[in-house]
């Protein structure tokens, strides 16, 4: 029921220790959407046979589709890569239902992550929801958000394409928040050891990481209010 969505990018080994991490501690099949940004990648990450097949079975209940897009902004890789998974480019089992937007640094440390969001999405009645697990960043830093497939098909989005990658965390749960449709499963960790030295090196990066997570919320409150009101509206008529 679950995929994972990942961009990467010149870090090989961190996207096979994510998807190992996975593996370990996922009770039952999960999909790892993963897109190669640039052409030199291609053989740093030649594990993934990219010319040779359309997916690839990493262990029992992991199965990566590996995609080469050109060099583009994170966040479109997000929402490509989300076509991709809903059936429109790749048919897979339409029970899949949450979709995790993922990063190559991550870790997942808790067993059984995945049975426990296939259990809140069964319990939900509106399943138009949003989840993230606790992050090893910031006790109450906002962490990567996991969608379901009713909340994207609601919105017409993964993830909201007006920002950049940073960004996106604090907008996506703070439409879910205003419309009760969000929870923060605190019980299961993710582990992020290294951010993107590419990201490291922008200068918005480092003045918002300089502000620290709390604050960044608040960036993104204060400068985008009109756009993140108007959307919180969009969401709420789903639960009229």
């Amino acid at each position: 029921m679950i995929s994972l969505l990942c961009p990467t990018r010149g870090r090989p080994e961190q996207f096979q220790r994510m998807v190992e991490s996975a593996a370990k501690t996922a009770l039952g099949k999960i999909n790892v959407f993963v897109c190669i940004q640039t052409d030199e990648d291609v053989k740093r990450y030649s594990f993934l046979e990219m010319n040779k097949s359309n997916n690839i079975y990493w262990s029992e209940n992991i199965i990566v589709y590996p995609f080469l897009m050109l060099d583009c902004p994170t966040v479109a890789l997000w929402n490509e890569l989300a076509e991709c998974t809903c059936n429109r480019r790749i048919m897979l089992d339409k029970d899949v239902r949450l979709f995790m937007l993922a990063a190559d640094d991550m870790i997942f440390a808790t067993p059984g992550w995945d049975k426990a969001l296939i259990d809140h999405y069964n319990a939900l009645g509106n399943k138009i929801h949003v989840y993230a697990f606790q992050d090893s960043r910031d006790h109450e830093g906002t962490p990567h958000p996991i969608v379901t497939r009713e909340y994207m098909d609601a919105m017409g989005y993964f993830v909201p394409p007006i920002f950049l990658h940073w960004f996106i965390d604090s907008w996506t749960i703070a439409i879910a928040r205003a419309n009760n449709c969000f929870t923060h499963l605190k019980d299961h960790l993710l582990i992020h050891d290294k951010p993107s030295d590419r990201g490291e090196a922008d200068e918005t990066h480092k003045r918002i990481r300089r502000m620290g997570w709390h604050e960044r919320d608040k960036y993104v409150n204060d400068t985008c209010q009109h756009f993140l009101e108007f959307e919180k509206q969009r969401l709420a008529k789903f639960f009229k």
